[in-house]
C-alpha cells in the first residue's frame, strides 16, 4: 500500500478523503489507508448493527483486534483478520515458532474469559473484565481488544459522515 492505493481510495471516496488523511510519502500513506480502511469497516458494522438491532432477539457485541501477532513480518501484518484466534483459544502451543510473551499470555486470558463468558451467558462481561457495551441503535458497542481492551472511543464524526455518505450512494450496509 502506497500513494497509488491513496489516491485509489481517494477517487472512491471523494476530495474529503483527502483532508481527512492526508498522505504525502508512502509510509504516510499505508498509515493513512489502514485508518481509513479501520474507520469505513467501523461505520459499515456501525449500520449492519443498527439495523440488526431493530430485529435482533440476542445482543450483539462488536470488537476490533488490535493486537500484532509475533514472529516473521509482524511490522508488515500487524493485527490482522483471524490473528485472534490463537487467543480466544489459548492455542500458542499449535505455532511454536511465535515468540509470544508474557503479555501475549495474559491477553489470552482476557480473551478466553470474554469467550467463556459469552458462550455460558449470551454476554462477554462477568467478574473483573473490562465492561463490554452491547451494540444498539444508539451505542455502536465496539470493544477494543488487544493490547488495550477498553471500549473503542467512535469514528470521528467527519469520517463517520464521509463513509455514510459513500455508503448510502453505493446502497451499501443499509439494513
Amino acid at each position: 500500500v502506497g500513494l497509488v492505493e491513496h489516491r485509489e481510495a481517494a477517487e472512491r471516496f471523494g476530495p474529503d478523503f483527502l483532508r481527512l488523511y492526508p498522505a504525502e510519502t508512502d509510509a504516510q500513506a499505508l498509515d493513512a489507508v489502514l485508518r481509513a480502511n479501520r474507520e469505513s469497516n467501523l461505520v459499515a458494522l456501525r449500520r449492519w448493527a443498527e439495523g440488526r438491532a431493530r430485529h435482533a432477539r440476542a445482543p450483539t457485541f462488536m470488537y476490533l483486534w488490535r493486537h500484532t501477532l509475533p514472529g516473521p513480518n509482524a511490522d508488515i501484518y500487524r493485527a490482522f483478520h483471524s490473528s485472534e484466534a490463537p487467543y480466544v483459544f489459548g492455542s500458542f502451543s499449535a505455532a511454536p515458532h511465535r515468540p509470544f510473551s508474557e503479555q501475549d499470555r495474559a491477553i489470552a486470558s482476557t480473551m478466553m474469559a470474554y469467550w467463556s463468558n459469552f458462550v455460558k451467558t449470551g454476554d462477554p462481561n462477568g467478574g473483573a473484565l473490562p465492561h463490554w457495551p452491547q451494540a444498539s441503535q444508539t451505542n455502536s458497542g465496539f470493544m477494543e481488544l488487544g493490547d488495550t481492551m477498553a471500549p473503542l472511543p467512535p469514528v470521528p464524526a467527519a469520517a463517520a459522515v464521509l463513509f455514510s455518505a459513500h455508503y448510502d450512494r453505493a446502497g451499501e450496509f443499509s439494513f
